[in-house]
């Protein structure tokens, strides 16, 4: 039978989310793999990610305001990413989200372990990193076993294979789409390679397309197969970030429909 800790389950998942089913694995503790989770969650497309920048954890009170403006505004989902910050700030900063009624399905840590984002009450998505694929695929698998959303940052054809096969996966990140100021200096893979995984995997896997995508070139990457975008700076820099989130929003939906029919 499963633990205390495994038989947690998020009630009431909005529209943004939806959870299919609702068993686990009974070993859910134990080591086990991706294709045993039964109730992953996944994201209404197209999804509209807002990925938080550098320092955003150091202001708790100016946190709090972006988050809760970005999801009102249509945000499908804050990954709460800070290169600056520790693992233990980025919790610490969760915390306070979720006590300040920021709704749990919305939240996803970047840099955290899965064990600490499950311990976190009530347990948040996690986002992985391409070098953590292998070392994090049974703790994340227990994750996914509560509902909880599970996000990958791919790079190649091959890195997202391996992803979808060892991790119970919600969506792919697939970067990096153009020139970006969170990665200077680095050489894009472009949409090509969004295009490429899609071929690969197949029409049923959530692609994020990210990296330097802005209004003008956000249709670019619908058109190679994405179910939606990750953004920094078109939202963190904007003047007006509940606008600005808004209006991304509204051109996901626009191109999301041109390459895919109606929703």
């Amino acid at each position: 039978m499963p633990n205390a800790e495994c038989s947690f389950l998020p009630p009431g998942l909005p529209k943004r989310i939806r959870r299919e089913g609702s068993s686990f694995p009974q070993k859910c503790c134990t080591r086990f793999h991706a294709h045993e989770v039964k109730n992953r969650a996944t994201l209404v497309k197209p999804a509209l990610l807002f990925v938080t920048p550098n320092g955003f954890c150091q202001d708790y009170a100016k946190a709090i305001t972006r988050v809760q403006e970005v999801i009102s505004a249509g945000a499908s989902l804050v990954q709460i990413r800070d290169r600056g910050s520790t693992a233990d700030e980025i919790l610490k900063l969760t915390d306070r989200l979720l006590r300040a009624g920021v709704d749990p399905t919305a939240l996803s840590l970047n840099g955290v372990h899965p064990e600490e984002a499950r311990a976190l009450t009530p347990a948040v998505g996690i986002h992985i990193r391409e070098a953590d694929i292998d070392e994090y695929s049974h703790a994340a698998a227990i994750n996914a076993s509560l509902g909880v959303v599970i996000g990958c940052s791919v790079h190649s054809v091959a890195a997202a294979e391996l992803a979808c096969e060892k991790l119970a996966l919600t969506y792919l990140q697939v970067g990096t789409m153009f020139n970006t100021n969170s990665h200077p200096g680095k050489i894009p893979e472009g949409p090509a390679l969004l295009r490429a995984i899609r071929e690969r995997l197949g029409p049923s896997e959530t692609l994020i397309g990210v990296g330097g995508i802005q209004k003008h070139n956000l249709h670019t990457v619908f058109k190679n197969g994405a179910s939606g975008v990750a953004v920094i700076s078109s939202i963190s820099a904007a003047h007006d970030v509940r606008r600005a989130t808004s209006e991304l929003h509204r051109l996901c939906r626009d191109n999301f429909e041109i390459e895919n029919g109606s929703l």
